[in-house]
């Protein structure tokens, strides 16, 4: 409860924050045409020597859309000291870079607190795993998992998106894939107020075994939302994602590695061993 109620405070002063210092950029932008959404991350070492966004996730692509006459946004969630991240993002005026606290309002964040803490997940039936029943083990980690997967930032991504498309006509929006809850959330809100815009994900990074988000059942894969497309970042990734599903991708595709563009200016010297 102590939890919850820290990061309602903390994401009350990031709201309040974002207004102050984006409110008028919000107001210079045109709303009479379509966009392109990149959701995307902000870091404290996520700007060059001249103050300017680089994105770590999806590097040139928002310099590519430009070049080509495309409406693009950066929607940011920052990691990392808030105000600096905020600061340096503000001066960047190359770049139309806005953080996602700009669109929740101070009334969905009260609402989703109160949802958050009268919410109640259990389990109805007993859960079995390898002739173990798990079922109070399961029901004890939905009761207190409100400040991890199931928390305040997490959930409120659902009214922020609602909130964004009431005031654009988004074309589409490219994403990280990884399958974490506040992405089902974005698109839940997405598939409900603009079902006409096409969502990519992209799978940014190496898939291990262990990583049991990318794995999917026939049942999770029709009833959770969804991009339209994955992509990975080559054939090696996607392969370990549909082997390990339970159920089929259908709009799985093999792609590029957009987040490693640094490696092509490393010197990498061959190992003299040959494990």
């Amino acid at each position: 409860f102590c939890a919850i109620n820290y990061s309602f405070l903390k994401i009350y002063y990031k709201i309040r924050l974002a207004k102050y210092l984006f409110k008028n950029k919000l107001k210079q932008l045109h709303t009479d045409q379509p966009i392109n959404v990149i959701k995307t991350f902000a870091y404290e070492n996520s700007f060059d020597e001249k103050g300017l966004f680089i994105d770590k996730f999806f590097s040139d692509l928002p310099i590519y859309f430009k070049k080509n006459g495309y409406n693009n946004i950066s929607l940011v969630i920052c990691l990392g000291h808030y105000n600096n991240i905020l600061q340096k993002i503000a001066k960047d005026e190359k770049n139309t870079i806005l953080p996602f606290e700009l669109f929740i309002k101070t009334k969905d964040l009260i609402q989703e607190l109160l949802g958050l803490i009268i919410l109640k997940f259990k389990a109805t039936k007993n859960i079995f795993f390898n002739d173990i029943d798990i079922t109070d083990f399961l029901n004890f980690y939905l009761k207190y998992n409100k400040r991890t997967e199931i928390s305040l930032d997490h959930v409120l991504h659902y009214r922020g998106m609602k909130n964004i498309i009431g005031r654009f006509e988004i074309k589409s929006i490219i994403m990280p894939y990884e399958n974490i809850p506040w992405e089902p959330m974005f698109l839940l809100a997405l598939k409900e107020q603009s079902p006409i815009t096409t969502v990519i994900g992209y799978q940014h990074s190496n898939v291990s075994e262990f990583e049991t988000n990318y794995f999917l059942s026939e049942n999770e894969l029709n009833k959770r939302p969804m991009p339209d497309r994955v992509y990975t970042v080559g054939p090696i990734t996607k392969r370990i994602i549909e082997s390990y599903s339970l159920g089929k991708y259908p709009y799985i595709k093999s792609s590029c590695a957009l987040r490693y563009k640094y490696l092509e200016n490393k010197i990498l010297d061959r190992p003299r061993t040959k494990n």
